[in-house]
């Protein structure tokens, strides 16, 4: 972790510190609609290159997409998870994404609502749950989302780092993240349950199995 907290930030998103010549390829977890999620290039996030699709995800349950492979964590529990996002349901939390285990656990679950942000996760001595309340997500805007998790500690970014480099907020969790290497599922825009219907439109939810700097939550990504 020293490596993470002592990497000068520089402007541009290098991965040079610690030791990366290169920010690392992501897994594109959203490369195909689903079930009645639909592409879209008309409104798309900022940005974004001619021709870079959006996804709709609408309120007719259930409306989901599955990734190609559940994404798998680091060695360490470690991960970086980017998305751009825009809510169009301001009562209700909607999932981004969900993974389960073999015994239909919840590995990890992130929901996003205008009041809150919670990352349900599961470790070795059983499921937890975090709540990050006072979020300034509105409806129907932008807005860029990065987790980044390094052993026991979640970095949240929103719209890059604040004006000083740092993330928007920095939490403690109960534990490092218990993942398994076969059997597990994972899906988009709705829990595996059914619930927590996601209502709004997705983009580049791009993942990636290290916690990389805090160069990452540059809007700029």
């Amino acid at each position: 972790m020293e490596a993470l907290q002592f990497c000068p930030v520089q402007d541009g998103c290098i991965q040079e510190c610690p030791r990366r010549t290169a920010t690392p390829a992501p897994t594109d977890l959203l490369t195909a609609p689903g079930a009645c999620i639909t592409q879209d290039t008309s409104d798309v996030r900022p940005g974004a290159q001619p021709g870079s699709p959006a996804y709709i995800v609408r309120d007719s349950s259930p409306c989901f997409a599955s990734p190609p492979s559940p994404p798998r964590l680091g060695p360490n529990s470690d991960f970086t998870l980017s998305v751009w996002l825009k809510l169009q349901d301001s009562n209700r939390p909607g999932t981004i994404i969900e993974k389960q285990n073999s015994a239909g656990q919840t590995i990890f679950a992130l929901t996003v609502s205008t009041n809150q942000l919670t990352l349900d996760y599961l470790t070795s001595s059983g499921a937890r749950q975090l709540v990050q309340n006072q979020n300034p997500f509105s409806t129907n805007r932008w807005y860029q989302l990065v987790l980044q998790v390094y052993e026991t500690r979640l970095s949240i970014f929103i719209d890059g780092t604040e004006s000083d480099g740092t993330p928007y907020t920095t939490l403690d969790l109960q534990g490092q993240i218990t993942d398994e290497s076969s059997g597990t599922s994972s899906r988009i825009g709705l829990k595996l349950d059914g619930t927590q219907q996601f209502v709004g439109r997705l983009q580049e939810l791009w993942f990636y199995n290290v916690a990389l700097t805090n160069r990452l939550g540059r809007a700029t990504i």
